[in-house]
């Protein structure tokens, strides 16, 4: 999180983008640099979101085959 994505977001945010960051779906070595990293992108015009969040966003409607499909996969429990 705090290389490769924080240095992207803040590269596209200062182009002018819109820029979402799932923060569930990125990953330091430590915690405290995770953290850090996405306080920083926060701070600077980035919106933190969920994958769970983005993909049902993305589906636009609770009426499409997507979106059920979804709703299955976030009804089951991740493995251990």
């Amino acid at each position: 999180a705090h290389v490769c994505v924080q240095q992207t977001a803040l590269d596209l945010l200062s182009a002018g983008w819109r820029v979402y960051v799932a923060s569930d779906a990125v990953g330091s070595r430590r915690e405290v640099d995770r953290r850090t990293a996405l306080g920083r992108m926060d701070s600077s015009g980035a919106t933190p979101t969920t994958t769970e969040a983005a993909l049902f966003e993305w589906c636009e409607s609770a009426d499409t085959p997507a979106f059920k499909a979804i709703s299955h996969l976030a009804k089951e429990e991740p493995p251990a």
